[in-house]
């Protein structure tokens, strides 16, 4: 959602006012920023904090003077009551313990999160109905649904693009402002492959294939425009650890992050905690493992265990990766993640956040839970914008 723009647009009385009656209007408009500020800093104080951020950025004035603490970055999110008819979150920050519970959001009423990217949800309901939200500002963006289009129209215009990934061996859908459906690109179609996760950096979206393969699309135009960014992961040749690129491909889930300085990294993590032969051993395949390259450079994965001392955020959205000096103090070259398998209990599962040192290839666990799988919802980081 980093190129979303909206542009509101309010439908007044055409009917035209006397000159006399819209200057005495103005008159009596009160003047909110020349409240004392000692004054707004009591009223800031009373407010929940999203509220707090949205009182803090109205004007210069109320931005100094409102009490706003910093914010870890990012939090986790979590529906408060486990349920599709809460209009509440729970956002935690596991490395720091910080929370706050953001209500009422009705716009959540009947509906789950499957996605998060720059302040904005993906959201779901019933209808399968998807739309996306911006929790601090309320905007909403409906996109076409994957029934049929939804009977109320937005009273505003917006300019988006969305993409996702959808079915059993995903496949590429997009959409864009004034379209009425989802359009499949069609490239896994005549490949053999599927597509794996998806990201949107500097204007452009990026996929990454079962094979490691990196493809970028460009959708500004009437037509899509497709190119191979970084070459498959050869099946025969040895990567990380003697493994070979098709045990990577095969045994490994892949995601994608980009750096500010133009790196773009695939992070591979093995979810299964089987052992797996290999020339007749049976070594447990490592839980992460890191590749990176520089398209302006080279069109071909390098390992490595070097992130640039930052660290990596994955969960149900985009993966955020955060520089260290934003994170209170965090060394760099850490993954952290939320893993999710049965547990002991009948039908229960455990859920576990967690952090990965690349470095020193050692896990460590913040916080444990244990929940229905009926309640099971994805893992979602979210940062908190009002753009």
């Amino acid at each position: 959602m980093e190129n979303t723009s909206i542009t509101s647009t309010i439908v007044l009385n055409s009917q035209e006012k006397e000159p006399h009656a819209e200057k005495d209007s103005t008159m009596d408009r009160p003047n909110w920023s020349s409240l004392p500020l000692d004054i707004v800093t009591l009223i800031s104080e009373e407010l929940p904090l999203p509220h707090r951020i949205c009182f803090h950025t109205t004007c210069n004035a109320w931005y100094f003077a409102t009490l706003l603490k910093p914010i870890p970055s990012p939090l986790l999110l979590v529906r408060n009551d486990e349920s599709e008819h809460s209009d509440s979150c729970l956002f935690v920050s596991p490395i720091t313990d910080f929370f706050f519970i953001y209500f009422p959001i009705n716009e959540l009423h009947g509906t789950r999160c499957v996605g998060s990217n720059a302040g904005w949800l993906a959201i779901l309901d019933e209808q399968l109905n998807v739309s996306l939200l911006n929790l601090l500002t309320k905007t909403r963006i409906y996109l076409p649904s994957f029934i049929t289009l939804p009977l109320y129209n937005p009273p505003y215009e917006s300019n988006y693009i969305a993409m996702i990934l959808y079915g059993t061996d995903p496949e590429i859908a997009y959409t864009k402002a004034g379209n009425e459906k989802w359009i499949f690109l069609e490239m896994s179609s005549t490949m053999k492959y599927y597509y794996e996760d998806i990201m949107y950096h500097d204007g452009k979206f990026y996929s990454i294939t079962n094979e490691s393969e990196v493809q970028v699309f460009d959708l500004s135009g009437d037509h899509p425009v497709m190119m191979v960014l970084i070459e498959r992961l050869a099946h025969s040749t040895e990567y990380l650890d003697n493994i070979s690129g098709s045990t990577i491909n095969d045994l490994y889930s892949k995601y994608l992050a980009c750096s500010s300085t133009g790196e773009m990294f695939l992070i591979l993590w093995h979810r299964d905690h089987a052992y797996y032969p290999n020339n007749g051993v049976l070594p447990r395949p490592k839980d992460f493992m890191l590749m990176k390259v520089k398209p302006e450079t080279s069109h071909c994965w390098a390992t490595t265990k070097d992130m640039g001392n930052m660290c990596l955020f994955i969960g149900s959205n985009n993966p955020i990766l955060i520089p260290s000096k934003d994170l209170q103090g965090l060394k760099g070259d850490h993954i952290f993640s939320v893993e999710t398998f049965p547990s002991e209990e009948v039908d229960r599962y455990t859920r576990i956040v967690g952090c990965f040192d690349l470095k020193e290839e050692r896990w460590e666990s913040f916080s444990e839970s244990s929940q229905s799988p009926l309640y099971l919802r994805p893992p979602i980081w979210f940062t908190l914008s009002l753009h």
